[in-house]
């Protein structure tokens, strides 16, 4: 399995990535169980036994590893002989400790294509000029690609996130303005000086920047800490004619697109290259909860480059699936340190 394998799958992937997720996973599976030294012989076939979602239960339930590992080892994880073009990233590190991941090139293609056929079809998008705020790295180049396939020129505006999260939880918004003080004082240059500015990408507590220009505001896509549905209805009546768009990021994979609505936010990842499900544990098995309950927040990273299951320590509810995406959704995560 390599990408150009996917480039072959890839209409049938973007057309319901659901039709082929048990045989996706097989594929991928198999490769890295014969080429990734860390999971050389750990992968066996009769994890494929059964429905799709008791295919992805047993990925799991078997193959589940705590971040950390990664962390310590992430050499294990890349294939032998592997010859598509990697990049090593770090997490931006804005909510926990520091982590190496590697990235193929290609898929940042992929990734955009999914982000922008979401963004057209659920929002209706359009970018004349974007002002973006982030950390570098995977980050950075996803959004440029983004705005640049929409024909968007991008002023990108680089910032240590390291211990964000913390810095907000101790110090407050005083602490994150003293923080971000050469950011801010850039945006707002670039804000007054450009006046075809209309998206903006930023994180809910620099969001009141965009308040004097917010009559041409058309897209704010908003990420990062402190991301719920209360926050979304704040920013609404600070910029009520500017479309909301909640993205979910994590270093392993990007961005995850969402949605408002009235009960709170829903994100739809990429299928089937990223998988988040919320799942518990009885009788000693993790099983993937019921819609509409909450569990563990668990992902499967699904890529030739890279393989990974992680259950993580936060706790998500599981959603059926929204139109345009086929495939099932998760809500509210909260994100702890």
């Amino acid at each position: 399995m390599d990408y150009k394998r996917v480039r072959e799958l890839e209409e049938r992937i973007l057309d319901n990535p659901m039709n082929i997720l048990k045989e996706y996973l097989y594929s991928i599976s198999k490769f890295h169980s014969s080429r990734t030294p860390f999971w050389k012989g750990k992968i066996g076939d009769w994890m494929f036994d059964g429905k799709t979602w008791e295919v992805v239960e047993n990925l799991i339930n078997e193959l589940w590893v705590r971040d950390s590992i990664l962390k310590e080892r992430w050499l294990e994880f890349i294939p032998e002989k592997y010859e598509g073009r990697l990049r090593f990233y770090q997490s931006s590190g804005s909510t926990g400790k520091r982590k190496f991941v590697h990235w193929d090139e290609e898929w940042i293609g992929l990734l955009v294509k999914y982000l922008k056929r979401g963004l057209e079809d659920v929002y209706r998008f359009r970018v004349k000029h974007a002002l973006v705020h982030g950390p570098y790295g995977w980050y950075q180049e996803e959004m440029s690609e983004l705005i640049w396939s929409f024909g968007g020129k991008l002023y990108f505006i680089g910032i240590e996130t390291d211990g964000l999260k913390k810095v907000l939880q101790e110090k407050g918004m005083e602490g994150i303005r003293e923080l971000l003080t050469p950011l801010i004082n850039y945006s707002l240059r670039v804000l007054e000086k450009d006046g075809q500015i209309n998206t903006v990408r930023t994180t809910p507590q620099l969001a009141e920047l965009l308040i004097p220009y917010r009559e041409r505001i058309e897209n704010l896509m908003i990420s990062g800490t402190e991301v719920n549905i209360e926050t979304i209805r704040r920013l609404k009546d600070l910029l009520p004619s500017t479309k909301l768009i909640p993205l979910y990021g994590h270093f392993l994979f990007g961005d995850c697109l969402g949605m408002v609505e009235e009960r709170g936010l829903i994100y739809y990842p990429f299928y089937p290259f990223t998988i988040i499900l919320p799942v518990k544990k009885e009788g000693g098995r993790f099983r993937i909860v019921k819609y509409g309950e909450r569990g563990k927040l668990t992902i499967i990273v699904a890529r030739p480059e890279i393989f990974f299951v992680t259950i993580e320590d936060e706790e998500i509810e599981r959603v059926e699936k929204r139109k345009p995406f086929k495939y099932d959704g998760f809500s509210n995560p909260k994100r702890r340190l």
